[in-house]
């Protein structure tokens, strides 16, 4: 197996085209399609459901494409921390997060800001997470649950929502949505880890069931096509919607409620190590920027949700 096949195969993923991947890879489509072939050929699976004039990942695809997704990220994470090695650059600072999706968006938006800063996010078990804030071997963690620890400063914690997304095949309920009442339904997860299956869970168990969980991926982009092609409902984070949501057609937009019953939420902390040492500039400049960045986002989630049910 090769590199460049877990590169195209994500190209291929994302479009679901083989002519626009192939445009996106600068390679003719002739060699793209063999170029999948051969991945199919080594991995001894089909991955995509070949149909008239388009692509669709089938369950091995899907699967396959979260373990991609976390290969290719990590190599490019070592790629851009050898980058700020081999440059002398000192003024560097390492996010360790538990989750995609929000801490991309972070950092996109405060190497922006601060294009004399260097950063490098790292995806890591939360189980680990505690250990490396405290052999600095990270200066900042971003988390869906606090640490608890003496050492340890939470800079910042928001209640995330969850919001309820359904199929067409299900009757839309008014503005008010009691989760229980969807205790017979299939559920879907589309986010990798296990941070978000441990909230699903724990919003299903306040209202007294244990969800049936079906589906799993990382596909976040195409959150209101799975929902439908599967017949499933799901929970999605506050963020990717107010990310997605002017994207999604109108009847997917009215296919999203709050729910009720019980507050649906997930808890983000941003934390970091405390020291008696005075704080270095760059770090101080994050942890400003952090703090500002949830409060930005918290406000816009609350103003878009206002906008979903009018």
């Amino acid at each position: 197996m090769e590199l460049n096949q877990l590169y195209c195969f994500r190209a291929v993923a994302e479009t679901q085209n083989m002519t626009e991947a192939a445009e996106k890879l600068h390679v003719t489509q002739p060699t793209l399609s063999k170029v999948i072939k051969r991945l199919e050929d080594d991995l001894g699976v089909k991955l995509f459901d070949r149909r008239a004039s388009h692509l669709k990942l089938n369950p091995y695809g899907s699967a396959y494409l979260v373990y991609v997704n976390q290969a290719l990220d990590s190599l490019e994470r070592g790629q851009q921390y050898l980058n700020i090695m081999t440059t002398g650059e000192n003024m560097c600072l390492r996010l360790a997060s538990t989750f995609l999706g929000m801490p991309t968006i972070l950092v996109e938006q405060f190497v922006q800001l601060h294009p004399e800063l260097s950063i490098v996010e790292n995806i890591n078990p939360p189980e680990d997470i505690l250990g490396l804030l405290l052999n600095g071997h990270t200066d900042f963690a971003l988390t869906l649950f606090p640490l608890d620890h003496p050492m340890v400063e939470q800079i910042i914690s928001i209640r995330e929502p969850l919001l309820l997304a359904l199929p067409q095949t299900m009757e839309v309920p008014g503005e008010y949505v009691r989760l229980a009442d969807y205790q017979t339904s299939r559920f879907a997860i589309f986010e990798s880890g296990k941070d978000l299956n441990d909230s699903i869970l724990r919003c299903c168990g306040e209202a007294n069931f244990v969800p049936n969980i079906v589906y799993r991926s990382s596909r976040c982009q195409i959150v209101h096509q799975m929902v439908d092609e599967l017949g499933v409902c799901t929970l999605l984070p506050a963020h990717q919607v107010v990310q997605h949501y002017d994207q999604l057609p109108p009847e997917a937009q009215c296919r999203i409620r709050m729910v009720d019953e019980p507050k649906c939420y997930r808890k983000i902390c941003l934390s970091c190590l405390q020291t008696n040492k005075k704080p270095t500039p760059e770090r101080e400049t994050f942890a400003d920027f952090g703090f500002r960045f949830f409060k930005n986002i918290e406000a816009e989630i609350t103003e878009k949700l206002m906008r979903l049910h009018r």
